[in-house]
């Protein structure tokens, strides 16, 4: 599906007048442990799956069927009694006569399986996956968080980035999946930048590439051949006023912009976009660093202008107050200068609120995060 968008996307390049470069890179991304994708799942009550096939004799066990959203979906059926997951990893719904793998689980404040062991078949060939499986204690709902990702690297303007890829198991690269880039250096590699969903098209160090993803056989393994295949596209400016941020990210409905933070101006490809990520520095003592989750500010890029725009710390808390009849809903906001808010999880000091008549203190209480 991608493949088709990325050739309608340089259909439509060309047809503007706007020429492609023949330059392109390919890059070989290799398997490799990644940052989590999580894909939620509810088979609970009108959800509930029947029985399958063929399952275990399981008298007296509460019982619950799911499915792994592989292609095609692979047959779960958890002994809850027993505290184990079963997985038929010959997507048959077959648990006597196929091909079963056993897990059994631990819990950290949810029932979790560990390292769970999947697969896709495309046109034949096998995509192996890794991943974590969060459920509750009884039925069968919660998510997965897919662990497994493909690597590689490649150059820009002499700067090396490492390019990471994270699929949704369906054994295609598309709008449904995370990229992360990370870039390297001799000194200190810097954080990851999480871009979801995948871009058709990447501007980075003032270059811009259209992306193209194949998954393919390799020596030791399935590997992923990306292509990065550079745009001429008119350009803009844009000046971040930025403290504390390594990086931005714009996106529209094309291209992703990642851009250095502590650059100020930056050349950035003409159009409209809505800011999509902000990478804060770390801040020592904490003990997570405050995440990007989303920002209703656009920014419109003019060819051979120059846009502006504030954004990151100081981050302030906040909360809005809405009424309900006799009921007050109190929703907390960490944002920045942009608006764009920011999640930050720590329990141990989660934010308070009260709230007084004139001097007597009617009512106390801690609010979420995020």
């Amino acid at each position: 599906m991608l493949g088709v968008l990325l050739i309608l996307a340089l259909g439509q390049v060309a047809w503007a007048g706007i020429p492609v470069s023949a330059s392109s890179q390919t890059v070989i991304l290799h398997p490799t442990t990644a940052p989590g994708l999580r894909i939620d799942f509810n088979y609970n009550f009108q959800n509930a799956l029947p029985p399958f096939q063929k399952e275990p004799a399981l008298p007296g066990k509460e019982v619950a069927r799911g499915l792994i959203p592989t292609v095609p979906p692979t047959p779960l059926l958890r002994n809850i009694n027993d505290k184990e997951l079963l997985l038929n990893t010959d997507h048959s719904r077959d648990f006597v006569n196929g091909k079963v793998a056993t897990y059994r689980s631990t819990y950290n404040g949810h029932v979790f399986f560990r390292d769970l062991r999947v697969s896709s078949i495309r046109d034949g060939l096998e995509i192996p996956y890794r991943l974590d499986l969060f459920t509750y204690e009884h039925f069968c709902a919660g998510w997965l968080d897919v662990r497994s990702g493909w690597a590689g690297e490649f150059a820009v303007a002499g700067q090396r980035w490492q390019l990471t890829v994270v699929d949704n198991l369906d054994g295609e690269i598309g709008r449904n999946d995370t990229l992360h880039l990370q870039r390297l250096s001799l000194v200190k590699p810097g954080r990851s930048i999480a871009i979801t969903p995948v871009p058709e098209a990447l501007f980075v160090d003032g270059h811009a590439f259209t992306l193209g993803f194949t998954f393919k056989p390799g020596e030791s393994g399935t590997i992923i051949e990306a292509v990065l295949t550079e745009a001429n596209l008119p350009l803009g400016k844009l000046s971040v006023a930025a403290r504390g941020c390594s990086y931005v990210c714009l996106s529209n409905e094309c291209i992703t912009a990642v851009l250095d933070a502590t650059a100020g101006a930056s050349s950035i490809p003409a159009g409209t976009y809505r800011i999509t990520g902000c990478l804060l520095d770390d801040t020592p003592g904490l003990l997570y660093q405050p995440s990007f989750i989303r920002c209703d500010k656009t920014v419109v890029i003019e060819a051979g202008e120059t846009a502006s725009l504030d954004i990151g710390p100081p981050l302030r808390n906040t909360v809005q107050v809405t009424r309900e009849w006799n009921l007050l809903r109190l929703t907390y906001q960490l944002l920045g200068q942009a608006g764009e808010q920011y999640e930050y999880y720590n329990w141990k000091a989660r934010p308070r609120f009260a709230v007084w008549n004139g001097p007597v203190k009617i009512g106390s209480g801690t609010l979420p995060f995020g």
